[in-house]
């Protein structure tokens, strides 16, 4: 029977790999008056477990000890071997993190996540799964609905569903919180509603393809390109054409500052460039 919120954890008899030499721990002296989050998953140096569950786990190791947690434990259907060896790949012991190597699956059976996967060669291994454990109590648990995926069960899951700690703020978060706004979501989300999307004038420069829009002689319209950026004055668009020709011989260029009169803009005639 699969464990639940609520229950007692089971002892069983699991190996640790911190030390030197295996050394079998009783799983009830771990969590005896402690806070402890156990994760569980399939296999070592496996995909999902390496990149993923893990990891997440790593990076979150002192906002759960900010939490209470005392200890995080990484339990595995493995030999001791296998377990030690992927301990020193990822630095899991180095960051933390207690590796458990469940070899004759005693503790994963207990609690009721055995699975197999006979394609794979997997018999009687760990469903990927998170348990938060106070005194000996699940109280919460996240179990994931395929072993390929690591998102409920990953660390972050289960700081959300944790208390946070006193006087410590909210982590930012989309909606009303990233504006700090207080109240219920509700509230928020019609304070977001309310509140009304400025219309900004483009600023981003343009280039007119088109020689009846440009204030340039049709015969050096072919070698030149127009940059027109726009911008705003007395309520009226104004367009700035500034002529770059890629000839430097046969250059010209339009002043930079047109002539504005009731709102039109009026370009002086070309010149040589010097």
């Amino acid at each position: 029977m699969t464990i639940s919120k609520g229950d007692t954890l089971p002892d069983a008899t699991v190996t640790e790999t911190a030390g030197d030499s295996p050394a079998q721990v009783q799983m009830a002296d771990k969590v005896k008056g402690r806070k402890v989050v156990i994760f569980g998953l399939p296999a070592a140096f496996s995909g999902t477990c390496t990149t993923a569950h893990v990891p997440s786990f790593l990076k979150n190791r002192e906002a759960l000890s900010a939490r209470g947690v005392d200890e995080v434990i990484c339990v595995s259907v493995n030999d001791y071997f296998a377990m030690k060896a992927w301990d020193r790949e990822m630095g899991a012991s180095a960051g933390g993190i207690t590796m458990i190597a469940d070899g004759m699956a005693e503790f994963t059976k207990a609690i009721g996540m055995e699975f197999s996967a006979p394609p794979v060669g997997f018999v009687d291994r760990s469903k990927r799964y998170t348990m938060l454990v106070e005194d000996g109590v699940v109280t919460e648990l996240n179990i994931e609905e395929t072993p390929g995926t690591c998102t409920i069960s990953a660390a972050e899951t289960l700081l959300d569903t944790m208390c946070p700690v006193a006087g410590a703020r909210p982590p930012a978060r989309s909606g009303h919180a990233a504006h700090g706004w207080a109240g219920s979501p509700a509230r928020g989300a019609r304070k977001m509603a309310s509140v009304r999307p400025r219309k900004r004038p483009a600023t981003s420069p343009t280039i007119s393809t088109n020689p009846a829009r440009n204030p340039v002689p049709a015969a050096t319209w072919g070698a030149t390109a127009c940059i027109v950026p726009r911008a705003k004055f007395a309520r009226k668009t104004v367009r700035i054409v500034t002529r770059v020709s890629a000839s430097p011989r046969s250059a010209t260029r339009l002043s930079s500052r047109p002539m504005i009169q009731r709102g039109c803009t009026r370009h002086p005639r070309t010149a040589p460039m010097a």
